[in-house]
């Protein structure tokens, strides 16, 4: 059955986080926003792709904001490493030429920007 920590109120996963006050404080978290062309439909494109940047970057994030847009072509994604910063651009399709970015390489980037001294691990940081 699906007994377990589960049952108990709590998760395996969870009980290997970090205490609490370990964890950066809110405001030192970083926002991540996707905007995507709600005309072309890549709303569930850009939902995946938020939850491979989450996958990595939970416990780095204060917000991941999907964005819809009324302008055609938009995918863009963009990292606010702390309030008052202006935003970096990780990946807009419209200056690449099209295309959709690979999430090893969006992580990568968000990483480069945000940790430049952190390594993703053994999968992503191959380049």
């Amino acid at each position: 059955g699906g007994g377990g920590a589960a049952a108990a109120g709590g998760c395996a996963a969870h009980a290997a986080l970090p205490e609490a006050g370990a964890e950066p404080a809110p405001q030192q978290r970083m926002v991540v926003e996707i905007a995507y062309c709600a005309r072309c439909k890549w709303g569930l494109r850009a939902a995946w792709m938020a939850q491979e940047i989450m996958n990595t970057f939970e416990a780095d994030l204060a917000s991941i904001n999907l964005a819809p847009s009324m302008e055609g072509g938009t995918y863009r994604i963009s990292v606010q490493t702390s309030p008052g910063a202006r935003p970096a651009v990780v990946f807009d399709r419209k200056v690449a030429g099209g295309g959709f970015p690979i999430p090893k390489e969006v992580k990568q980037a968000i990483r480069d920007i945000a940790f430049p001294d952190r390594e993703l691990g053994k999968c992503l940081d191959k380049k």
